[in-house]
């Protein structure tokens, strides 16, 4: 079954209209041809739209998958893995898209990008981090830095590897992207959405360690994350911008205020790491 086959089955089991489904996400003459199969649709944006409608990731790509090449995994399929596994703590997830990269038949994969990501996703739930080779850091660090140009997957890899840079490199590549990110809301959506990502690590890094590097890169962030458009999708990212900020300003009841409020919205997990 074709993506859009899979979309149309669900929006009828669900009794909604084209526009309702595609919401705000995407227009409904777009959304339609998708169903058609005429546009192909971006993988946040299915992911958007599965979510809308609290649709199972799972089982929807099981649909998906029934009819396709069994040698052929999709960059959906891998993203959809990766982001579950990372933020669910599931590491099943991994082991499952392990097996699907042992015998695949796909050229648009970065491979070198999946499996440094699988690395650090498999030691962040294992709580690991530590134990990570020199030999896995280097390949790691390699693959982020393969080309010149940030693209999404080595800002994605960077987001969730952080914790294998020591502080002077750190520095250097966070300078680098503030440097090259001089209007966010101009950037792809899904660009936006990891360089915030990005920065709001770095503040908790540093803030933790409490190493306040003598340099620009910390009010930078900052001012980055506070220049994110009123919008739903970028609630979280300003909502640690303020909280970060209230720490280095010494507005500890602010932020307290802050952590009670992630709280009493069922974000216990983030509140216990700030």
């Amino acid at each position: 079954m074709k993506i859009g086959e899979a979309l149309k089955l669900e929006r009828k089991q669900l009794n909604l209209s084209q526009s309702k489904m595609a919401g705000n996400i995407l227009t409904k003459s777009f959304y339609s041809k998708v169903e058609r199969d005429i546009c192909s649709i971006r993988a946040n944006d299915l992911l958007q739209i599965l979510s809308l409608h609290n649709i199972d990731y799972s089982s929807f790509f099981k649909k998906v998958g029934n009819n396709t090449n069994k040698n052929h995994i999709s960059k959906i399929d891998c993203d959809n893995l990766l982001h579950t596994a990372y933020y669910q703590k599931d590491l099943s997830k991994i082991t499952e898209l392990e097996k699907m990269l042992n015998d695949i038949n796909n050229s648009e994969l970065n491979l070198d990008n999946i499996r440094a990501q699988i690395i650090i996703i498999k030691a962040a739930i294992s709580n690991t981090l530590a134990q990570i080779s020199n030999d896995e850091k280097q390949y790691i660090k390699k693959t982020i830095f393969e080309t010149d140009n940030w693209t999404e997957n080595s800002l994605r890899l960077f987001a969730i590897s952080m914790s294998i840079f020591d502080p002077n490199e750190i520095n250097s590549v966070v300078k680098n992207i503030i440097k090259n990110t001089h209007n966010i809301n101009s950037l792809p959506e899904e660009k936006q959405k990891i360089i915030s990502a990005i920065l709001v690590n770095y503040l908790s890094y540093f803030i933790k360690k409490k190493q306040r590097i003598i340099n620009t890169n910390i009010d930078a962030s900052v001012k980055i994350l506070n220049s994110l458009t009123i919008d739903p999708k970028n609630c979280f990212a300003k909502i640690m911008a303020n909280y970060y900020e209230s720490i280095l300003n010494n507005k500890l009841e602010k932020a307290k205020t802050i952590s009670n409020f992630l709280r009493e919205n069922g974000m216990d997990i983030i509140a216990d790491k700030l």
